[in-house]
């Protein structure tokens, strides 16, 4: 039988990274999440538009 696997990476390892992966990520999109909300229930920021939405964020 193969032997599959990097042995460096143990669980502890891996559960950091796969967390610091999908926070980079939640990071990165909030900002669009919560434009495309304010255009959608048409607070004063999104009444313009999304790129104003954007602006005031």
């Amino acid at each position: 039988m193969r032997d599959v696997g990097d042995k460096r990476l143990n669980s502890v390892v891996n559960f950091a990274t796969v967390g610091t992966a999908a926070a980079a990520a939640r990071l990165a999109v909030n900002p669009y999440s919560v434009a495309k909300i304010w255009v959608e229930t048409g607070v004063p920021g999104g009444k313009s538009g999304s790129f104003q939405a954007m602006n005031w964020i």
